[in-house]
């Protein structure tokens, strides 16, 4: 009965990305309070991502995933298949979370001399991967898009009123906690 199923479905969307959301928080309180991330955050949102994609759910796409016809055209599907919703997936994974890898990787080698020697720490890098696996490419892009100005917001504002210095580090997490809820709700609201 495809109206069962599809409340199915909504009632699995719900659970996976109420559950992610209910992470992300958790992971947002504890990068506050310890500036670590814990490795279990990531993989269980991960875990919500293979739940999505075992069970058919896609990520968010405006329910259209763009592919290439026979004839060169770009052609919108309304369904991906298990390989498409895969690898839509996996992109979401890598499309953040490399470039927070590659500035892992040179404020090591740059910034020697600074007690703090990383920009991005690996438990950000990971949790960033885990989200967009989650999401997908266009969720994360949005809820890193949204966290990355905020954090740039709160570091301009924190600097320019004397509370922080300008090599103070600050938890990431809860810019993305803001993020993903601000896209949650944006997509939601269907704007």
């Amino acid at each position: 009965i495809p109206i069962i199923e599809q409340s199915v479905k909504t009632m699995i969307g719900i659970f996976i990305y109420a559950g992610g959301l209910l992470l992300v928080v958790v992971a947002a309180v504890v990068d506050i309070k310890t500036k670590t991330i814990h490795d279990a955050v990531s993989l269980g949102i991960f875990v919500l991502g293979l739940i999505g994609l075992f069970t058919g759910l896609e990520p968010f796409l405006n329910n259209k995933v763009l592919v290439l016809s026979s004839s060169s055209d770009i052609v919108a599907k309304s369904s991906m298949s298990f390989f498409q919703n895969f690898f839509v997936r996996i992109i979401g994974m890598g499309i953040i979370s490399l470039p927070m890898f590659a500035l892992n990787l040179i404020s090591k080698k740059v910034n020697r001399e600074i007690e703090n020697d990383e920009i991005i720490g690996l438990g950000d890098v990971f949790f960033c991967g885990a989200l967009g696996f989650l999401l997908g490419p266009f969720g994360i892009l949005e809820s890193a898009l949204t966290a990355f100005v905020f954090a740039g917001i709160f570091a301009g504002g924190g600097i320019l009123f004397g509370r922080l210095k300008r090599k103070d580090s600050i938890p990431l997490i809860p810019f993305f906690a803001l993020g993903m809820t601000f896209f949650l709700i944006v997509r939601r609201a269907g704007l």
